[in-house]
């Protein structure tokens, strides 16, 4: 019997608020389509960031926490990339005192984590295509996950997995073009396609 891995559930987080310029996207993030980012931004102006992202601390090589040139701390943006987009769009029309709430992840959180994360909250309201599930869902098998273990961290059935699995490893160009285009259409006539599957 082969060893189970275990996350661990979410800690308690508190809220607290930066600059966009303290904010970098991950570069292992698969998400590809975001979306309206101009619509995103209105909405923004008119009701703030509601949702706070989630981070990471940017750390160097040593593991100390990367700064900004004013000397702020930097972090990494586990989820909330397309919020991230749509507040740097906006960051000359932001009033003083405009900031981006955050949530600091743990400093023991690992990748897997990560990918977990932006699995299961979605993009602020913005949903994830089977493709870049697939990419994500790939990643954390290699990370050491069982199948049946991703099901159930990121609340699906062991055969949309398993159907993840299968898309990624038969994966042509023709059908990574056909997922990119279901993506392009769903976001110039909003409603749900067959990849459109995290809420």
């Amino acid at each position: 019997m082969g060893t189970q891995v275990v996350i661990p559930p979410p800690r308690k987080e508190s809220v607290i608020y930066v600059w966009p310029e303290q904010l970098k996207e991950r570069k292992a993030n698969n998400r590809f389509d975001y979306g309206n980012i101009d619509e995103l931004g209105k909405s923004m102006l008119s009701h703030g960031i509601q949702l706070p992202l989630k981070v990471k601390k940017l750390l160097t090589e040593k593991g100390v926490q990367q700064k900004t040139d004013d000397n702020y701390p930097m972090y990494v943006v586990v989820d909330g990339n397309r919020r991230l987009r749509a507040a740097n769009r906006i960051a000359a029309k932001m009033e003083e005192g405009d900031f981006v709430p955050i949530m600091i992840m743990a400093d023991d959180t690992t990748e897997a984590d990560c990918i977990i994360t932006a699995l299961i909250t979605g993009e602020h309201g913005k949903s994830r295509n089977m493709w870049e599930a697939a990419l994500d869902i790939q990643a954390l098998l290699k990370a050491g996950l069982k199948q049946i273990d991703i099901a159930k961290q990121i609340g699906k059935s062991a055969m949309f997995v398993s159907d993840c699995v299968l898309l990624y490893e038969k994966a042509t160009p023709e059908i990574v073009a056909s997922t990119n285009e279901v993506t392009e259409r769903s976001r110039l006539r909003p409603g749900p396609t067959p990849f459109d599957i995290f809420p």
